[in-house]
């Protein structure tokens, strides 16, 4: 099975090596479009083998695409931007997976998730994405911004789902490389063009929603999420995947907004619960909504409000599992517990709020702001430090001392007596 990797650059000098990196050993053929680089991006794309072409930019990245899949040979392709790669170990399955559809030809894709690193080197979100696709004339892409794979003839694009096995790790979300783009204004023009050509695209609408929120600009960005649902087409069923994402930013502004003009708190809240219904109607499986407006209540200490929205999205996710909606949830959920074990607390349901954190720490023990809120629970709900001890012992063992210190401080004098008998 040969595979052709393509992509298209402008000045990826800093990330150009990671971005071919990944593909040896795993692809045939490295395809690198250039559309004006000025730094050293072309030089090292040659030097590590790949074979480059220009290509005059047109602010239309469906344009600059196509040309690099026009020079592609090979059956499949994947087709990753600089910012972009596989971890070694997913790379490794990737011919294993095509494998697994090559012989179904109305299978056009694969679906991947697609982890957005802070600046910090943590995932920040999770997406979804068609990075891996066929090599066929009737197969390309579509409009000039956040463009879409599409076949000849208006027919469906079919993709397997292998977003559980299959993630690109995006970088693009980091640093000053980032800030650069955002200052550019190019992402931003080019959607406010394709706006004045459609005015009613509701997904051009999302998207230059979240350009705006980038930059911080809530009113700016709740104007375009605001104009999505009169726009959004009858057969939303098809567009469950980015209605997901709108609703998620759009809940994401308003919170933000109430944060900076506390006087606008009730209206926005009010928006943001409207918003969550209508979710609930058109997209009943997704839990990111709920997440969302669940920080937004959370943040202002209405942990009443919290505990109801998280559980609900526990048991969507539960009930239906893990697919293409729902994905900020999965990625935050020890986020969700957290807020759980903090709410319940808040409520005096000392109990969930012992369950809810210890479920995070027996798996990720170095949690220590969760840890914070058992320990805390347990002060409140007068358990003797004794019982605390036992209790943690297993999860710790010799880190105990760690949390000896930190009980202490939140006013368990006893722990500094163990402490001090070590």
């Amino acid at each position: 099975m040969k595979i052709s990797q393509a992509m298209i650059v402008k000045n990826e000098e800093k990330n150009i090596v990671q971005a071919l990196s990944w593909g040896k050993g795993v692809v045939s053929e490295q395809i690198v479009v250039d559309t004006g680089s000025t730094d050293r991006t072309v030089e090292i794309a040659k030097s590590m083998g790949a074979k480059v072409y220009f290509f005059p930019w047109e602010d239309d990245f469906s344009k600059a695409r196509n040309f690099a899949i026009s020079k592609c040979k090979y059956p499949w392709i994947a087709m990753l931007d600089a910012d972009e790669y596989f971890p070694e170990e997913d790379a490794k399955k990737i011919k294993y997976y095509i494998g697994l559809i090559d012989d179904n030809p109305k299978v056009h894709g694969i679906l991947t998730a697609i982890a957005n690193l802070g600046e910090n080197g943590q995932v920040e979100s999770v997406d979804n994405t068609i990075r891996l696709f066929r090599n066929r004339k009737d197969i390309f892409y579509r409009r000039a911004i956040h463009e879409q794979l599409t076949l000849a003839g208006g027919e469906d694009f079919f993709s397997a789902n292998c977003n559980k096995d299959l993630t690109v790790i995006h970088t693009g979300y980091q640093s000053a490389v980032f800030t650069e783009k955002i200052q550019s204004n190019r992402n931003l023009n080019i959607l406010k063009k394709e706006l004045e050509k459609n005015p009613e695209d509701f997904e051009m609408h999302i998207y230059t929603g979240i350009e705006y929120s980038l930059r911080k600009m809530w009113k700016e960005a709740l104007e375009h999420y605001r104009k999505v649902y009169p726009n959004m087409p009858k057969d939303y069923e098809n567009y469950k995947i980015i209605l997901s994402m709108g609703m998620a930013e759009h809940l994401n502004a308003l919170h933000q907004w109430s944060v900076e003009d506390k006087s606008k708190m009730e209206e926005l809240t009010k928006e943001a619960e409207e918003l969550v219904a209508l979710g609930r109607k058109i997209i009943p499986e997704d839990a990111d909504y709920l997440y969302q407006l669940s920080i937004m209540h959370y943040l202002n200490h209405r942990y009443d409000k919290v505990i109801p929205l998280l559980l609900e999205a526990l048991k969507k996710t539960e009930d239906v599992g893990e697919g293409t909606v729902s994905q900020r949830f999965l990625a935050g959920i020890i986020s969700a517990y957290g807020m759980l074990a903090d709410s319940y607390m808040n409520t005096g349901n000392y109990r969930e709020a012992v369950h809810y954190a210890t479920v995070v720490l027996k798996e990720k023990p170095q949690e220590v702001e969760i840890l914070r809120i058992l320990l805390f629970t347990f002060y409140l709900s007068h358990t003797p430090w004794e019982e605390v001890r036992q209790f943690l012992q297993p999860m710790y063992g010799e880190a105990m001392s760690s949390v000896e210190i930190l009980a202490n401080k939140l006013g368990y004098a006893e722990a500094a007596s163990s402490q001090e008998s070590r």
